[in-house]
């Protein structure tokens, strides 16, 4: 009698993953285009909108992980209900791409900025125990010189490697995290970057920041609207 061996892991989601990924063919090819447009210093930011269950997030986890045999892939998570702190997603993403640098390439990765990114973030003079203080400011410059470290810091991971950067649940995200997405966005055009961004759109009115420019200009940014596979099939 054949035998099967069967692995069970402490991810939950693991057996999902393994699943036959089905039904965004579409999307999923115009999310490849969009890693090898990124390969050639054309980078873009794709919005992913649809009801809840309807499949972004997975179609984002199988586009992250053909990504991952090539390029750095970082993810930042939102959650309901402002549990998180001010730009928690970001927070999250960036100590991803930071584990992911080498000692040796550290601190030239981060570059003039990394004082500023390691008050965001302490645990960077673990590794950068000489780094020294960032200079005071009033509140509104140093958000704005933080914005500016943060957008210099990512360039630089993307000249070593491509980078794609994947928020899930937009929907939920803070202010702050979303006013530095539209500031990177907007300067990633020639750059090895892809951001991919989910969000509900049932849950967006016209004053969420998701409805406004850029994100609300149809031409702004790609934003495949995703349907049921069933009803999109003709199935229902």
């Amino acid at each position: 009698m054949p035998a099967a061996e069967i692995i069970y892991q402490h991810d939950p989601m693991a057996l999902l993953r393994k699943l036959p990924f089905v039904g965004r063919q579409a999307e999923y090819e115009t999310m490849l285009k969009k890693l090898a447009d990124a390969r050639n210093n054309r980078g873009s930011v794709i919005l992913l909108a649809g009801e809840p269950g309807i499949g972004k997030t997975r179609l984002t986890e199988e586009f992250c992980e053909h990504a991952s045999s090539g390029a750095t892939v970082i993810r930042g998570n939102c959650y309901e209900g402002d549990v998180s702190a001010p730009f928690g997603p970001w927070t999250e993403a960036l100590r991803s791409l930071i584990e992911q640098t080498p000692d040796t390439d550290l601190r030239e990765t981060l570059g003039p900025g990394a004082p500023d990114i390691a008050a965001m973030m302490p645990e960077i003079r673990q590794r950068l125990p000489d780094l020294e203080e960032a200079p005071r400011l009033d509140p509104e410059s140093e958000r704005a010189r933080l914005f500016e470290s943060i957008v210099a810091f990512l360039r630089n991971a993307a000249e070593k490697r491509p980078l794609v950067i994947f928020f899930d649940d937009l929907h939920w995200c803070d202010r702050p995290s979303l006013a530095l997405l539209e500031q990177i966005a907007r300067g990633i055009a020639d750059r090895r970057i892809v951001i991919v961004g989910t969000y509900r759109d049932v849950e967006v009115d016209r004053v969420h920041p998701l409805a406004q420019p850029p994100y609300g200009r149809p031409d702004a940014l790609l934003k495949p609207l995703l349907e049921p596979c069933a009803q999109r099939d003709g199935a229902g």
